[in-house]
């Protein structure tokens, strides 16, 4: 633990002193730790060194003027970098060049961490389409078959000719047995997709962008599912990032005295390609619009002013919903929906909830919505109270039973109350906040033109 008047200089200090009593002749072998600054010998230190560098790298992390941009482990990174640095460039580090060796660590590390690039990042997407053709955008989200996604990286400068002709022979190869080529890392990195989801992310470090991209992500595949269909839990098997281990094969396996193995397929009824697509973004061009602002507030390292606490609620609700469809585990996944439903209610709980629900959908909140008779009010608890609260705070005695017909009630119903809070939004830009969201919208036919 950081000590409240322990400062950058006086740990520094200790990381020399501790220094001094390291032996640098001794041989280095594979668990040495050691520093490796570019264009030096490797330091050897010890372990108390290294915690020192995490004790750098938290006090670094409480003081961080942009804490959304700058991950953790970027910023550990960076420190040790920049201690090795300022050791390597002060050969004799004695008490005399201290002060030095801190104005150089302070020096390199702002210029690691504030040295922020633009990075494109890339995922595999599984998507029912076979259209070689296809590229759908959603702001700064590209969608695109592979082999459109490599001429664009030439063409943006990402990559050479050379690297372009090499992976588009990787993919060609039947046996994959180059595991070192840049064909096998794109390729591993996309888990072999035949098509790209790739995002720019500016003004931040390495995983800090990963992280933020990789939401941005998530959020556009919940995005794809809103403007193309009215059934997610059929949606979701057949369209899914790739990292998140999709498949439209479910495989069930025990051992016993008779091995059982069943493979199941979830058959898609949705086929994506570009005219379809064109279509959909044209027939719903203020909902999209807004999706689009979702997409892009999120993947900025500037916040919005004008829509900000509106854009980040939606945020949380879209990805709450994601996860609520792809989790297998029924009372896991109706905790997320539970979770979507709350952000959408202003973190109310309860009673934010009812009010968002009963003025979206224009019922009481005691009408029966369901086959059995079930209440809205009803399904609100099972979904937030029994489902929601309970898990998430440990005291879910129904746990492990089969929530399943609660998370397909769930999804339907974040499923409509999402749409239609974007669809509010969408059609009247004064809406600002959640709380605002207190009407129905009104049907696409009676929309304002765009």
């Amino acid at each position: 633990m950081i000590k409240k008047d322990r400062g950058t200089r006086e740990i520094v200090s200790d990381i020399l002193r501790e220094l001094a009593n390291v032996d640098q002749t001794k041989p280095i072998r594979i668990n040495t730790p050691r520093l490796c600054p570019a264009n030096s010998l490797p330091i050897i230190v010890s372990n108390a060194i290294f915690d020192l560098i995490h004790e750098l790298t938290s006090l670094r992390a409480q003081n961080d003027k942009a804490p959304y941009v700058n991950n953790y482990d970027d910023i550990h990174k960076a420190c040790k970098t920049a201690i090795g640095v300022a050791i390597s460039e002060n050969c004799e580090v004695t008490s005399e060049n201290e002060t030095q060796v801190f104005e150089t660590y302070r020096e390199t590390l702002d210029e690691l961490l504030s040295g922020k690039v633009s990075r494109s990042y890339l995922f595999g997407v599984r998507l029912p389409s076979t259209d070689e053709d296809l590229a759908l955008e959603i702001g700064c989200v590209k969608i695109q078959h592979r082999k459109i996604w490599l001429r664009e990286a030439n063409r943006l400068g990402y990559l050479s000719s050379k690297q372009t002709s090499e992976v588009a022979e990787y993919w060609l190869k039947d046996k994959k047995d180059d595991i070192t080529s840049l064909g096998a890392s794109i390729t591993n990195a996309t888990y072999d997709s035949h098509y790209i989801l790739s995002l720019t992310v500016e003004g931040f470090t390495e995983n800090a962008g990963y992280e933020r991209a990789l939401f941005a992500a998530r959020i556009s595949i919940a995005i794809l599912c809103l403007l193309t269909t009215d059934r997610p839990e059929t949606f979701f098997p057949a369209c899914q990032l790739a990292n998140d281990y999709p498949s439209m094969f479910k495989t069930m396996a025990y051992l016993s005295e008779n091995s059982f193995f069943d493979r199941k397929k979830s058959r898609p009824y949705i086929n994506f390609n570009n005219s379809s697509w064109l279509q959909t973004v044209s027939d719903n061009k203020a909902f999209f619009d807004t999706l689009q602002e979702v997409i892009n507030f999120v993947a900025s390292a500037q916040e919005v002013p004008v829509r900000n606490e509106l854009l980040r609620a939606f945020t949380h609700s879209l990805y709450w919903f994601y996860k609520g469809c792809n989790e297998s585990v029924s009372s896991v996944a109706v905790a997320y929906l539970g979770a979507c439903l709350d952000a959408l209610g202003d973190q109310n709980g309860t009673n934010g909830i009812k009010k968002r629900v009963t003025a979206i959908l224009d019922r009481n909140i005691n009408d029966p919505v369901l086959s059995d008779g079930s209440t809205l009010k009803s399904l609100v608890k099972a979904i937030y109270c029994k489902g929601r609260n309970s898990t998430f705070h440990g005291s879910n005695e129904k746990l492990l039973k089969d929530w399943s017909p609660i998370k397909s009630r769930g999804i339907v119903l974040c499923h409509k109350i999402l749409e239609e809070c974007l669809l509010l939004a969408a059609n009247d830009t004064s809406i600002d906040c959640i709380s605002k969201l207190n009407a129905k919208p009104p049907p696409p036919s009676e929309q304002a033109p765009a």
